[in-house]
């Protein structure tokens, strides 16, 4: 338990304080770019999150579950051929016809750094596997350090090119090096390697053959995850500035990196505790509403003084030209407060068995998403496109938080019979 408990607290703190180094600079980097540059950024590295999750074909996600340590070894590197493979084709269909398929999607802004797309796919994809492979060895000070350099890297680079009105390209470089120096900061020593990139043709079609439920199921579900939180910059960069964009990025990057982070917490404590009461047939239902309750009692001041501050805190904290984001903040205010609830015990699905209902669900929420967009973009309004995400988004996400406590309940009726 203490190890547990101590792995824990080293991977919390190293996220933790990568977050709060982004916000901090977070002032200055809105100084340095204009919304137009950050709207363009944050499109391609929506794009490239998507690529990045193919890439490994999810098999990543099967190194930690590995029984021995040379079929995780294998399974590292059969990431690694996919990844390679991904990347390089999607390097051949840039250089065929990148300039058609940007038209095409109206994305023609990323003319100047598009090719860097594969680069960085193969990199971030890279350190997934990677820290996979650090948590499966219990090496979670790599895991850390990663977290931690990436951050510092990054945010210090945009700085430092900002000051050199590196504008766009700084920012792409920016990140592309910070994820590149942090993995290569992490396979210094020799142990840490010396049991990978041996490739057995055999033990990887082995490797792939056990995790082969990865890419058949979990792939799918990640990626439509992916594709659900970044729907909005995907479809709405192809037909609104990419100003408007950038203020909405803003908004969502302040809206959401402390839900996140506090719903990222708050499931792990939930879902431990959860797990031990199920398993000692224990009921579970007070202790989840009172945890609610409390949480409820906590937040919801918070968010009310967001709501009303929000403009005059954004106009003193990023500049007069973020403020139209203070107003996606408050149209987004519903949508926030029920994601902390649903995120916070997101692993009720799991712990019941129902991963089966949970992906219907994801699937019926990119669509009505998805509808929802495009009402905005056909009565071409971008903060109506935005007032009606956020409503379905909150709609569908209450009705998620139903189900979830409806199992919870069924789970409590079930005691009684035994």
């Amino acid at each position: 338990m203490k190890e547990l408990i101590k792995n824990s607290a080293t991977l919390l703190s190293a996220n933790a304080i990568s977050q709060g180094i982004a916000f901090a600079v977070l002032p200055v980097i809105a100084r340095l770019y204009s919304p137009d540059e950050l709207g363009i950024l944050a499109l391609f590295l929506g794009i490239e999150g998507l690529l990045s999750v193919i890439a490994n074909g999810k098999y990543d996600s099967a190194i930690v579950l590995s029984k021995s340590k040379s079929m995780a070894a294998n399974t590292f590197n059969l990431c690694f051929l996919i990844n390679a493979v991904f990347s390089l084709l999607i390097l051949i269909v840039l250089l065929l016809g990148s300039h058609q398929i940007l038209s095409i999607l109206h994305y023609e802004s990323l003319e100047g750094v598009i090719y860097y797309l594969p680069f960085f796919v193969f990199i971030v994809a890279f350190a997934q596997a990677s820290i996979f492979w650090f948590n499966y060895n219990k090496r979670f000070a790599l895991t850390a350090r990663y977290t931690l350099w990436q951050g510092l890297i990054n945010n210090g680079l945009k700085v430092g090119s900002g000051f050199l009105k590196a504008g766009l390209m700084g920012l792409v470089w920016a990140n592309l090096s910070s994820h590149f120096i942090s993995i290569l900061s992490c396979f210094t020593r020799k142990e840490t390697w010396n049991q990978l990139f041996h490739f057995n043709k055999k033990e990887i079609l082995v490797a792939a053959s056990e995790h082969r439920k990865f890419p058949l199921y979990t792939l799918p579900h990640t990626f439509i995850n992916m594709v659900s939180g970044n729907l909005p910059i995907l479809l709405l960069s192809g037909y609104f500035g990419m100003a408007e964009i950038g203020l909405f990025s803003m908004g969502i990057t302040i809206g959401f990196r402390p839900i996140n982070l506090l719903s990222t917490s708050l499931d792990q404590v939930i879902s431990q505790s959860m797990a031990e009461r199920i398993n000692k047939l224990e009921p579970i239902w007070t202790n989840l509403i009172q945890s609610i309750k409390k949480i409820l009692l906590i937040v919801t001041p918070l968010f009310i003084l967001a709501f009303f501050l929000s403009p005059l805190v954004l106009r003193y904290f990023l500049g007069e030209r973020w403020e139209q984001s203070a107003l996606y903040i408050q149209i987004m205010i519903p949508w926030l407060i029920i994601s902390l609830f649903t995120a916070s015990l997101s692993s009720i699905p799991p712990i019941f068995g129902k991963q089966r209902i949970a992906l219907i669900i994801e699937i019926i929420y990119i669509v009505a998403r998805l509808i929802s967009l495009i009402i905005g973009i056909y009565i071409q309004n971008f903060v109506w496109a935005i007032i009606l995400f956020s409503f379905v988004s909150a709609v569908v996400l209450m009705a998620q938080l139903t189900w979830y406590l409806l199992l919870v309940k069924k789970y409590e009726q079930s005691l009684k019979t035994i």
